[in-house]
């Protein structure tokens, strides 16, 4: 079952006694806010809980404690690239990428855009390329806005969206992850994968859960100004960009497609194997 609210049906309004594996799309911590009380006991009657990632766990195990319910962390699976972003080659311009719906309250484009005006004078090679769809008229005005005055409009740009993400990505030098709150990125592994360090804010569970701080990316404090500070440690130092690139592409190796889909083929193997042993 996709989510609880399909898992009510079949666990406690059918009380059907098939084996049900419901799948948790983001960050579990929001059942126990923003779902009602007889979806989220669906989770005591299930076989599995999967979730996306380890952190994620965390509150469904606190919640089915004492109950025979088995919590498995799986990804989602992350595009294996067979190319990858050169990031050691020496050019005449260099590039931040962000990948995602220009929200406000859930992806922060704004403070991506006030920590690139911070840093730009000291990077005058760098631009910021921001993907992806808007999400509020009045917002994106603000957006245009703060970057026009800033005197910037030539090296911030709002690109629209876009079939062909690889292709944005492999010409990037690096990521940045301003979000609060994310359930599992493809955006953001899919740039990692292509190559790209990571930069994003320690208090987003789900980035920091993909981030290896000074390996595979940086993570930073809240706020534009601590976000600018981390961007600008890789924007100085090729050699260090190359370095967790590499450590990033290679941190995606466990969500490629065989991987995920091998656990997945192994888990419900598992739980037939189990519940047809309980019915004889």
């Amino acid at each position: 079952c996709f989510q609880i609210a399909s898992a009510k049906t079949f666990l406690c309004d059918l009380g059907i006694k098939t084996p049900v594996i419901i799948m948790a799309h983001g960050e579990t911590k929001d059942y126990f806010y923003d779902y009602p009380e007889d979806e989220v006991a669906s989770l005591r009657h299930a076989a599995v809980c999967q979730v996306l990632l380890p952190a994620f766990a965390e509150p469904i195990r606190d919640y089915v404690a004492g109950f025979p319910v088995r919590v498995e962390v799986i990804g989602n699976v992350v595009p294996q690239y067979a190319q990858q972003a050169d990031l050691a080659r020496e050019k005449e311009s260099y590039k931040v990428v962000f990948v995602g719906r220009l929200v406000r309250n859930i992806k922060q484009p704004h403070l991506l855009v006030q920590a690139f005006i911070r840093i730009a004078a000291e990077f005058p090679n760098w631009t910021l390329e921001l993907w992806g769809a808007e999400d509020k008229r009045r917002y994106q005005k603000k957006l245009q806005r703060m970057v026009e005055e800033a005197g910037l409009a030539a090296r911030i740009r709002f690109c629209g969206t876009t079939q062909d993400v690889p292709r944005v990505l492999v010409n990037s030098d690096l990521c940045v992850a301003p979000s609060a709150r994310e359930g599992f990125s493809l955006a953001y592994t899919e740039a990692m994968s292509m190559g790209l360090p990571l930069v994003g804010y320690k208090s987003c569970v789900s980035v920091s859960e993909l981030i290896e701080d000074g390996v595979n990316g940086l993570l930073a404090a809240d706020g534009a100004e601590p976000l600018a500070e981390k961007m600008a440690v890789l924007m100085r130092d090729r050699d260090l960009r190359v370095r967790m690139g590499a450590a990033a592409r290679a941190s995606m190796r466990v969500y490629a497609p065989e991987m995920i889909w091998g656990r997945w083929e192994t888990l419900m193997d598992e739980v037939i194997s189990t519940h047809s042993s309980d019915r004889i």
